[in-house]
């Protein structure tokens, strides 16, 4: 069945083409005006759904920080707040198993009805966020996830009903706009149509008059078989471009398809360095570097202009024209930028284009990773070499200590120095403790640090740090202690190193005055030392606070970034945990929290006195001052003393006094010396000739005997350089 539309009979030829222009126009207006409803509606969707989604974003991290410390009631109360503001209409929090945990909407009155571990019947749980055409509703589905830890998931429902009434109030003001509009044209209609109704008359009449001949279309005319033939050559041509054209998106399609699997932003710039082209992970770059407006073909030539693209590492704003500059040596350019603190590798060549001019071929692949990678590795480096130095340093400060404590020892075992004398003896000796504190410093740098838990003065520690770090400063001390202790179970050289990083690191920063709180406090049944050190510097900017105790991280020109690196260390070894606290302006506190453990006083029965019988014992140390030192308080202790420099003399040593029936009755070795055997390793040498030989380990590494079974060598006791004179007698009142 055909369809066929034929003119009225008593209606004009004329009258009849006008009357069907005007009702395809008619028909085609109506079409139109329903697209453009259309179209805008969904504008006006789009616009609002992505507006409700940043909402939703807003409000999915704000429950997840709640979520981290289980802060329900917060986020019940926020929920509570978006829906009375209208801004959403409910929420649901699920759990991750997707059990319903809080579940807040409106009723039918518009007041907020809370529902707990269930849902209401016909609610709708989707995996993604979508709109309910029906219900005029917007879902929004998130994943409360943080790094691999999934919180749970969270449902905002939006009422998009409003945009629905709208779009129905639009449509009925533009349809009465239209209507209007159609009448107005029907009142011009007819002066125009009598206008021009006599010309259309005679051109239907000429075309009447030309000579067709039925089945040979135009055949009796020149001019219309010419014009037939340059038709067909014209659509032949056309569908050579047409599949011209095909070839050429099919190859743009591939060429797209290939650069957007590469991992880095491909620019084709023009010689003005406008954008001519860019892949997906280039227009992903631009976004991540300057937000919205990233389109703009001037933007990248924008990023030299302002000089945010610097060299990496030297820090150098680099310009187009130094660019281009290095372009004449060669047809590529090579180098690595720094842009808003993330490192990129820029590669730039020439390439030809169909105008017969250079363009550019632009490529920045991100090697921020990496770069941050070698310089953790060369950080690492850095650390391990300084450890290893600071390790050979503390051992070499150890030994020329304990030579001075050996002579001290000695002058005190002397009958005959006055009494007055004595004193500035004991004056000098304390003195040499305090430089103890300076190889501690240098072992805590060093897996060798190692905590040695005695009866330890706060107070003094206290007042002798802050005498030693504040010496030559005008900065004010003031110290207030809630608590006693005087015999405090900790590690004094670690208390000392602590508090003299805080004060070093105060007074460099320019603080007046340094307060020190010492009270006691109880956390999980525990009890805690809680020591604060405040100051009223400058203070610590919020953004870097964090970093603060990360090692070489540091804000002053000729800091190492070790100090409070070394602290959280020392603190942690000794049971416990630091915090700070800080406002630009208003100075920075320091938390310290340690186990709170007191040792016992002393009993005098108990206290070091010399052997009441006399020993042969065989001293080896490669440091002879430091091996005659302590020979020679040995003899004034009532011993028979030989002595050795290294592993192989003192087996030789020890060889020859057996086979002239002369046993060892103890054995005082070094545990670093040169040579084939160390101290462990010559002890158990010895005793494979004597079981019963008991040794006495001395070391200036804090780190010998850590993880050994000691009790397996018969070591009665480990003598950490510089010991003092009490400390020999205790190990040798063990033997």
């Amino acid at each position: 069945m055909s369809f066929k539309i034929s003119k009225p009979k008593n209606l004009s030829l004329t009258s009849f083409i006008f009357l069907l222009i005007f009702f395809t126009l008619l028909i085609g207006s109506l079409i139109t005006f329903f697209i453009i409803r259309s179209y805008t509606f969904e504008i006006i969707k789009k616009l609002e759904i992505e507006k409700v989604e940043r909402l939703g974003e807003s409000l999915r991290i704000q429950t997840i920080e709640n979520l981290v410390v289980n802060q329900y009631d917060e986020i019940e109360k926020r929920f509570e707040l978006y829906i009375k503001d209208g801004l959403i209409e409910g929420a649901i929090l699920l759990s991750p198993d997707k059990g319903p945990i809080i579940y807040l909407s409106k009723d039918e009155k518009r007041e907020i009805v809370r529902l707990y571990r269930t849902l209401s019947p016909g609610v709708k749980i989707s995996e993604k966020s979508y709109y309910d055409e029906k219900r005029a509703k917007y879902f929004f589905f998130s994943e409360l996830k943080l790094k691999k830890i999934v919180f749970g998931y969270l449902i905002l429902t939006f009422d998009f009903s409003k945009i629905r009434d709208i779009y129905w109030s639009t449509t009925i003001l533009l349809a009465s706009l239209y209507t209007i509009f159609l009448l107005f044209l029907l009142v011009l209609w007819y002066p125009f149509y009598r206008k021009i109704k006599k010309e259309l008359g005679s051109a239907i009449a000429f075309s009447k008059e030309l000579p067709f001949k039925k089945g040979e279309f135009l055949s009796l005319s020149p001019f219309f078989v010419e014009t037939k033939d340059l038709a067909e050559s014209l659509n032949w041509a056309s569908r050579q471009l047409w599949e011209t054209e095909r070839e050429l998106i099919r190859e743009k399609a591939l060429m797209d398809g290939v650069l957007s699997t590469i991992d880095e932003a491909v620019f084709v710039l023009a010689p003005d360095f406008t954008i001519k082209y860019q892949n997906e992970r280039a227009k992903e770059l631009l976004q991540k570097l300057l937000g919205l407006g990233a389109e703009d073909q001037e933007v990248l030539k924008g990023l030299f202009l302002e000089g945010r693209l610097r060299a990496y590492p030297e820090g150098k704003a680099l310009s187009l024209e130094e660019l281009l500059e290095n372009l004449k040596r060669g047809d590529r350019v090579e180098l690595q930028v720094e842009v808003n603190g993330s490192v990129y590798e820029l590669s730039l060549k020439r390439i030809s284009s169909l105008e017969d001019r250079q363009d550019w071929l632009l490529s920045l692949k991100d090697i921020t990773q990496r770069i941050r990678a070698q310089e953790e590795f060369l950080r690492t480096e850095k650390m391990k070499s300084l450890i290893q130095l600071a390790a050979g340093i503390a051992h070499d400060l150890n030994n020329v200590l304990a030579i001075l404590f050996n002579t001290i020892n000695l002058m005190l075992l002397s009958k005959g120095v006055p009494e007055e004398i004595r004193g500035v003896i004991h004056t000098l000796e304390r003195h040499l403790k305090r430089a103890k504190y300076l190889a501690f410093q240098l072992l805590s740098l060093s897996k060798g640090g190692e905590i040695i838990l005695e009866k330890s003065d706060l107070e003094m520690v206290i007042k002798d740090t802050s005498s030693f770090a504040l010496a030559g400063s005008k900065t004010k001390f003031y110290l207030d202690l809630k608590v006693n202790v005087k015999n405090l179970k900790s590690d004094p050289y670690a208390l000392s190193q602590i508090l003299m990083n805080l004060f070093i690191n105060s007074v460099q920063a320019g603080a007046e005055s340094i307060k020190v709180e010492v009270d006691k406090t109880k956390e999980d049944e525990r009890d805690y030392l809680l020591i604060v050190v405040s100051d009223d510097g400058p203070g610590i900017p919020s953004e870097i606070l964090d970093k603060v105790f990360e090692p070489f991280f540091t804000t002053k020109k000729e800091g190492s970034g070790l100090g409070l690196y070394i602290v959280k260390s020392l603190v942690e070894r000794l049971g416990g945990r630091v915090k700070v606290e800080s406002r630009l302006g208003e100075g920075t506190t320091f938390y310290i929290y340690l186990p709170y453990e007191t040792i016992e006083e002393e009993r005098v029965e108990e206290r070091a006195l010399p052997l009441d019988r006399r020993l042969r014992i065989l001293v080896v140390d490669d440091e002879e001052d430091l091996r005659e030192s302590l020979a020679l308080i040995l003899k004034e202790l009532g011993h028979e003393v030989i002595t050795a420099g290294d592993g192989e003399e003192a087996l030789s040593t020890f060889l020859n006094l057996a086979s002239q029936g002369k046993n060892i009755d103890l054995l005082i070795t070094d545990f670093t010396m040169p040579g084939r055997l160390n101290g462990l390793e010559l002890i158990n040498t010895l005793r494979e000739f004597a079981p019963g030989l008991k040794s006495i380990l001395s070391t200036g590494y804090a780190e010998v005997g850590e993880g050994e079974d000691l009790s397996k060598y018969d070591i009665v006791s480990v003598l950490r350089k510089p010991y003092t004179l009490e400390d020999l007698i205790k190990a040798l009142n063990k033997a």
